[in-house]
């Protein structure tokens, strides 16, 4: 899943494959943070590029990139931003509207949302300050034609009617622009634009469209449709990008594997006993590697994380965690699991696992390692069902996406071998049922939090 931008490594695929310079003028359809539209003004500077998006943020930006202002007034929960903002420009609303995107990451009634929220808002001129600069030098990279605020299926009849191509990057799950952006929607006023809610069921109906009224075309997608081949494949961290076209050029690209195989021992679940003792041993990314690749899903390319660690029980292989830094919230406060697997599917180990990664043991010498103080695990869970099998009763349910979920935990003050002998009491039991969610396909990078950072975070 990904929302918000085009992943860098597929904007060099469609650059490479896509002769925007003999379409004269592109039309973008849901410009996001508009790293598309600079792209093809870099590759092709004869190109005419005009953008387009119907969120707060992005239509700000385009109006200060068009020289362009219009009224927008914070209301509701944002209504503190008035007197913050006192006396600023058209510009510094705009870096108001940004710094409030951010703030929409930390809409739940959880403390942790509370407390980041309530940083923000009494910290809030000190980040509008902070984005005036940022702001300033995306504007000044913004070489456009024209912005045009509105439903980017009006964008397409506007390039059939200047003889130019349409280029598009639709929302990839049904109300996406609604949820990223709920809180500025719903507190601010400014002439927002009408636009229909995009199905991505209508897909393959808006190419043939496109098709049948001979504009060329190039939409970026996660879905591999039936009837079509596209002309680029991207794999990443998350699921496969592809590219529909009506130019015949392909381009394929995968990350090589990035693994070291190596002998281990697997647990027997029914050996594991109330006098096991368990460890925590930490392993470089390449083995780390090659663990995922046989215990995850097939197909999914995984990030190296900063620090992995496995878990042994009686000395041989239980399962394993990856921590990185996080790219989104407090890095003095929190990291960010990027996945957790257990090599068993029997007696819930796969709970175990998620509770040793939070545990104050694990913890300390990571603290030790970067200076800072860990106070939360945040992780996703990547389900269309209401709750994680495996999370639940271990971790807090933070935000419910269509497609994810979100999950933390504070760090349990207790050693690994507390952690473990809980465990065994609430859920493992003697020959206990298997763990339904088990080894369940997880991608490692939130779909969402890569949105608000592209977008919000610009």
């Amino acid at each position: 899943m990904f929302i918000g931008a085009v992943p860098k490594e597929v904007v060099g695929q469609v650059l490479s494959t896509v002769p925007f310079d003999e379409w004269g003028d592109v039309y973008v359809g849901c410009s996001g943070s508009f790293r598309f539209d600079r792209a093809v003004k870099m590759r092709h500077p004869g190109c005419r590029v005009y953008s387009n998006d119907v969120s707060l943020l992005t239509c700000s930006i385009g109006a200060l990139a068009m020289g362009r202002e219009f009224e927008i007034r914070f209301k509701g929960e944002l209504e503190f931003v008035e007197a913050a903002i006192a006396g600023m420009d058209f510009r510094g609303r705009v870096a108001a509207v940004m710094v409030a995107s951010a703030m929409g990451k930390f809409t739940s009634k959880n403390e942790y949302a509370q407390v980041h929220f309530r940083h923000y808002r009494e910290q809030f001129r000190v980040f509008v300050d902070q984005a005036l600069p940022k702001l300033a030098a995306l504007v000044a990279q913004i070489k456009i034609e024209d912005y045009y605020a509105g439903d980017f299926i009006e964008q397409a009849d506007r390039a059939e009617k200047r003889g130019g191509g349409m280029a598009c990057f639709a929302p990839t799950y049904k109300n996406g622009y609604e949820r990223i952006y709920r809180l500025v929607n719903e507190n601010t006023d400014w002439p927002a634009p009408r636009y229909g809610i995009w199905d991505p069921d209508s897909l393959p109906a808006f190419i043939l469209s496109l098709e049948e009224r001979h504009i060329p075309y190039c939409v970026i997608s996660d879905q591999l449709l039936a009837d079509r081949t596209p002309t680029t494949e991207w794999r990443g961290a998350n699921k496969p990008v592809y590219t529909y076209s009506s130019n015949q050029a392909a381009s394929y690209r995968r990350r090589l594997p990035n693994e070291v195989q190596f002998k281990y021992a697997v647990i027997d679940p029914a050996a594991i006993a109330a006098k096991s003792k368990v460890t925590v041993a930490e392993v470089d990314g390449k083995r780390m590697n090659y663990l995922k690749n046989v215990y995850l899903a097939k197909g999914i390319e995984h990030t190296t994380g900063q620090f992995n660690c496995i878990v042994l029980i009686d000395g041989v292989l239980a399962g394993g965690f990856i921590f990185a830094q996080t790219r989104f919230g407090d890095k003095t406060r929190e990291l960010y699991m990027l996945s957790d697997f257990s090599v068993s599917r029997e007696r819930r180990i796969s709970k175990l696992i998620p509770m040793i990664a939070s545990c104050r043991e694990v913890i300390e010498p990571i603290n030790r390692r970067l200076l800072i103080k860990v106070e939360y695990i945040v992780t996703t869970a990547f389900t269309t069902k209401p709750v994680s099998m495996k999370y639940r009763g271990i971790f807090e349910l933070d935000k419910r996406a269509a497609d994810h979920l979100q999950y933390q935990s504070a760090i349990r003050n207790q050693s690994i071998q507390d952690v473990f002998n809980e465990w065994l009491r609430k859920y493992a039991g003697q020959g206990g049922k298997p763990d339904r969610q088990g080894q369940a396909a997880r991608p490692e990078i939130a779909g969402e939090e890569r949105a608000l950072h592209d977008t919000a975070g610009v």
